[in-house]
Formats: C-alpha cells, sequence, structure tokens
C-alpha cells in the first residue's frame, strides 16, 4: 500500500528573534494538512496517519533505525 506525503518547510524572520523554521505535510489520500514547528509533531502525524490506514505493519522505532 502506498501512502504519498507532501512536505514544506519555510523560514519566518522577525526583528524580535532569529528566524524560525516552519513547516506543513498533506496527506493526499485524506486532504489532511499539518502545520508544524517541530519535526517531531511532523514524525507523529505520519505515524499516526499510517496506523490508521492500516498500511501493513507498524512502522519501526526511531532508536530501531539508529542500530
Amino acid at each position: 500500500m502506498r501512502q504519498v506525503f507532501i512536505v514544506r518547510f519555510w523560514h519566518e524572520a522577525s526583528r524580535e528573534r532569529p528566524g524560525t523554521w516552519r513547516g506543513s505535510v498533506d496527506h493526499l489520500d485524506s486532504g489532511r494538512r499539518l502545520y508544524f514547528a517541530q519535526l517531531e509533531e511532523l514524525e507523529s502525524f505520519i505515524r499516526k496517519t499510517l496506523e490508521k490506514g492500516g498500511a501493513g505493519s507498524p512502522l519501526p522505532s526511531p532508536e530501531a533505525a539508529d542500530e
């Protein structure tokens, strides 16, 4: 089963503080969109979307990828 996500990043700068990276992710199959400021939010959105969609076995934990 294939799932398609589009992830966008942009840099927001202001006079009061150094720039901040922001992002959005779109899940094309469901039409859901999430705006995020932390990569953990992106990861959580993708994990939950895949688990709901029955995309097969669960994703490996990030710790497993480091092994």
